[in-house]
């Protein structure tokens, strides 16, 4: 949000993430010669904590938002 923040007040540009660019007044995007690589979002958990309930839950619930949102994260 730093990065957004600044180039939304003219410092610059800024590498972000099209969720955020899209979703953010005053930014547009600009068209780089050469897209960056994709990135994965990784959860861990410690092996001893992924079956208790509520850990369980959290880890159920962010697979479910991010699964449901997919387009926020793709081009």
């Amino acid at each position: 949000m730093a990065q957004a923040t600044a180039a939304q007040s003219g410092v610059g540009i800024a590498l972000l993430p099209h969720y955020i660019g899209r979703t953010t007044p005053g930014l547009a995007p600009c068209k780089l010669e050469q897209a960056p690589p994709p990135r994965e979002i990784m959860l861990l958990a410690r092996r001893q904590d992924r079956k208790d309930l509520p850990i369980r839950a959290v880890v159920d619930y962010l697979i479910q938002v991010l699964d449901d949102e997919r387009a926020l994260f793709e081009a």
